[in-house]
């Protein structure tokens, strides 16, 4: 409910918006929950680790190409 929240705030100046992407996510959280059920902890630890450092590369790579 907290991360809806979060989710739904990024879009709160259209709550039609706001609601649909909250589901959106919603349902891709009941997604990877389904597919990794079987997931030992530390693959998960190490997959998440690499796809923070990922979306971390790509957003300075982003932010150095705008400016």
């Amino acid at each position: 409910m907290f991360l809806l929240g979060w989710v739904y705030l990024f879009f709160a100046s259209s709550p039609v918006l706001g609601v649909a992407a909250s589901l959106l996510v919603f349902g891709f959280v009941i997604f990877v929950d389904n597919v990794f059920a079987r997931l030992k902890w530390q693959a998960a630890l190490k997959s998440a680790w690499i796809v923070a450092a990922v979306l971390g590369f790509g957003n300075i790579l982003v932010l150095s190409l705008l400016r």
